[in-house]
């Protein structure tokens, strides 16, 4: 259990965490616009690495106040207390799961000035040539002020086009929608297992690798090759930049679908964790 400025700081840099993953499906976009994929994926990398630094804060806090809840429970309590503080735990883990969902839908909205900006930073890295010196003079005070002003929300005829301009199979929307669902409560029911079963705590914690290296393997295998094929036909003029701009908006809309499928996932996949950890 986490105190109420831990769970706000957990739940912010949440959202944050989503609605940057998020800003990966505009990479392609932005690269098919500039003609630059590689150098579009070397800054995002970049950024990513630096937005990470978000994860190594929000994974103590969750750790912290899930081994709060050990705590609790390894004192000799009633049926009817340690029912209150699994309940407890169950609704923080739900609302960090909002969290997420409200990222993924604050980044599918920023997703065009996201875009834009990043297309910018593109052509100024060819420029610049030095990724530091372009941090740097996109953190003046001036670029701040254009980043800012140049923040849209998507018109409703883009959503419109979307439906004329849809050729991603359902298929691999599905397994977006999946996967994102398992990317967003592996590591939560990995965390909600440990509090159901204290004395497996750690094997289910190591679990959640497992569950999200699954996940990977189905991204890699599934749902790359898709988008890179869309990518890579758009760059070569055999495919339209509007059908990659539906395929990023529909791959995000099934990111938003996923983290909400990730709410019914919780309870049972940390069931599951619980007795795959008494298996072992």
């Amino acid at each position: 259990m986490l105190s109420d400025f831990r769970f706000t700081v957990v739940i912010v840099l949440t959202a944050f965490i989503h609605m940057f993953h998020t800003f990966n499906y505009a990479v392609r976009l932005a690269g098919v616009q500039t003609k630059r994929v590689s150098m579009a994926y070397s800054l995002f990398n970049v950024l990513f690495l630096l937005a990470s630094t978000a994860n190594t804060i929000q994974a103590p806090l969750m750790a912290k106040g899930i081994e709060g809840a050990f705590r609790v429970l390894t004192d000799p309590l009633g049926t009817e207390a340690v029912a209150l503080l699994v309940g407890t735990v169950d609704r923080q883990l739900r609302i960090v799961l909002l969290a997420a969902t409200a990222g993924t839908i604050i980044g599918t909205l920023l997703i065009p000035s996201f875009t834009r900006i990043f297309s910018n930073g593109i052509l100024m890295l060819e420029q610049i040539g030095s990724v530091p010196k372009l941090l740097l003079t996109a953190l003046s005070v001036r670029r701040l002020k254009q980043l800012i002003a140049s923040v849209q929300l998507p018109h409703p005829e883009v959503v419109a086009r979307m439906r004329e301009e849809r050729t991603i199979p359902t298929m691999t929307l599905l397994l977006n929608i999946l996967v994102s669902a398992i990317f967003t409560t592996g590591v939560l029911s990995a965390l909600y297992a440990g509090v159901l079963s204290p004395e497996y705590r750690q094997t289910a914690g190591y679990l959640s690798a497992l569950i999200n290296g699954f996940a990977t393997v189905l991204l890699a295998t599934l749902i790359d090759p898709i988008t890179a094929i869309y990518t890579d036909e758009a760059i070569a003029g055999t495919r339209s930049e509007e059908e990659v701009k539906s395929l990023v908006m529909y791959m995000a809309f099934s990111r938003i679908a996923g983290t909400l499928v990730a709410q019914a996932l919780l309870l049972p996949a940390a069931t599951l964790i619980v007795h795959f950890t008494g298996l072992i």
